[in-house]
């Protein structure tokens, strides 16, 4: 598959990476084993705890590395690609096999990839690395795969289609962006803000009783509002 030459996630492991890379010892340990790694996920299909953040951290890391960069879009990607995709998430994490946790899932795949060619575009093609070889960081891309997607996005169809989008999306004014945390993991964050809020209230006031900020206290995020609010978009992993 093109872009994808080289996908041994060992040789990933024990290659010393910057930031943004993870090195998946552990998950290396556990691929293709018969103990999976265990997951646990709420109503809303988000992982939870620790081992939720890794797993988060872990489909970032099939997306760069397992979906070629030279597909221009998800759906040219192949039907067995994303299959292969899901089948090494069930190797390595005890998700619940269902239909709703694969189109779940594959979404997420799908956005990291998409964040992923941006990012290379915006850095190493047009940015502050645009010397620098991204072949030396991330092991899974060759040179000749590296090359025609330089020349992809110096295409002029390209090019005007990203001046499209970029004038587009400088007309949001409500952006706000998570990172690889996400929703669940930015509502945890402000209920504990909420919480420090108030136990500094309380020293105050000692007659104030604290009742630790629920999910529901916290204010509403949905993915999509009305023109007068703000529009929320995640930033990939």
């Amino acid at each position: 598959m093109e872009g994808s030459s080289g996908n041994n996630m060992n040789s990933i492991s024990s290659r010393k990476r910057g930031r943004g890379i993870i090195k998946f010892t552990k998950l290396d340990a556990h691929h293709g084993a018969t103990e999976r790694m265990h997951v646990e996920f709420d109503d809303g299909k988000n992982p939870l705890g620790a081992e939720g953040d890794r797993f988060i951290s872990y489909i970032g890391f099939i997306a760069r590395s397992k979906v070629g960069i030279l597909f221009p879009n998800w759906k040219l990607v192949p039907e067995a690609t994303k299959d292969m995709v899901w089948k090494d998430i069930l190797q390595t994490y005890d998700v619940p096999p269902t239909r709703e946790m694969k189109k779940h899932w594959l979404q997420q795949v799908r956005e990291r990839w998409k964040d992923f060619k941006t990012m290379l575009t915006r850095v190493y093609i047009r940015g502050a690395k645009k010397n620098e070889d991204p072949c030396l960081k991330y092991s899974f891309l060759d040179q000749e795969t590296w090359r025609k997607f330089v020349e992809s996005r110096q295409d002029p169809e390209f090019q005007k289609l990203s001046a499209v989008n970029k004038e587009r999306q400088s007309k949001n004014l409500y952006q706000h962006y998570m990172s690889c945390e996400g929703y669940k993991k930015v509502e945890q964050n402000i209920m504990q803000a909420n919480l420090k809020t108030m136990q500094e209230v309380a020293k105050s006031n000692p007659s104030i009783i604290i009742q630790a900020p629920t999910r529901h206290s916290s204010p509403k995020m949905e993915g999509r509002e009305d023109k007068e609010r703000p529009i929320y978009k995640f930033k990939g992993c």
